[in-house]
């Protein structure tokens, strides 16, 4: 075999050798994506049929209703219930991924370019998909913790979500504060096996309190889903 020449204009991103053989896909071995698990779905008030470049979805809050007592002598009407609504517009986004061929690059590699990039296609929509969803989980954590700032940092919020706070206050913020305390603890001879995830415990019943879901996504670092384990704390990898 002759020494690898990559100098093919249009082609540089091909391997020549003297005796062609087929290509073969490597393996993506890149991070799990979050999109395709569950954590997200299509909305079912989204409808692209009669939209332009930007969308809206609405819905009624929930209702704080005002109960009377009926009277046989008392006239006087009861007090009504009120009930609000509420929306949010969403623009619309294309992506585009595209390639050339070059008509001499395929006869002389013995591989069609197009055929490739349309093999990836599938592979760089859900890492499109992945990057947009993380930016959006960050941003949410973000604003959250922005917003539950203690007044100490010179900031209104009431210092996140406590297992006593009134949850429908948006002074709080959805997280939870452990200050230096870490989620997962390492092992001594007094804490051992669940014990180690209290502090992520209890931040779950603080953010949740009564609505804490049957079960959640968590994103986590190969570090901490190893601390998990290690503390009998059972997760499922996705």
């Amino acid at each position: 075999m002759s020494t690898p020449d990559t100098t093919l204009p249009g082609a540089t991103n091909y391997v020549l050798q003297s005796t062609i053989s087929g290509y073969s896909d490597e393996a993506y071995t890149n991070a799990r994506k979050l999109t395709g698990t569950g954590i997200v779905g299509s909305n079912p008030k989204i409808d692209k049929s009669t939209e332009t470049f930007v969308g809206q979805v609405r819905w009624f809050k929930p209702l704080n209703p005002t109960i009377n007592v009926a009277s046989l002598t008392d006239p006087a009407a009861g007090t009504k219930t009120n009930y609000a609504s509420d929306f949010l517009n969403y623009v619309k986004t294309v992506r585009t991924h595209g390639a050339e061929k070059v008509n001499m690059a395929e006869i002389v590699t013995q591989d069609d370019g197009l055929a490739k990039i349309g093999r990836d296609f599938a592979e760089t929509r859900a890492q499109d998909e992945h990057n947009a969803m993380l930016a959006i989980l960050k941003g949410i954590a973000i604003s959250e913790a922005l917003n539950g700032a203690a007044a100490a940092s010179g900031a209104t919020g009431l210092g996140g979500q406590t297992f006593d706070n009134d949850p429908t206050d948006k002074k709080y913020g959805f997280y939870v504060d452990l200050g230096s305390a870490k989620p997962v603890i390492a092992a001594t001879t007094a804490i051992q096996g669940a014990a180690r995830a209290q502090g992520f415990l209890d931040a779950m019943g603080m953010a949740w309190k009564d609505y804490e879901p049957d079960f959640a996504y968590l994103i986590t670092s190969p570090e901490v889903m190893a601390s998990l384990r290690s503390a009998n704390w059972w997760t499922k990898p996705l």
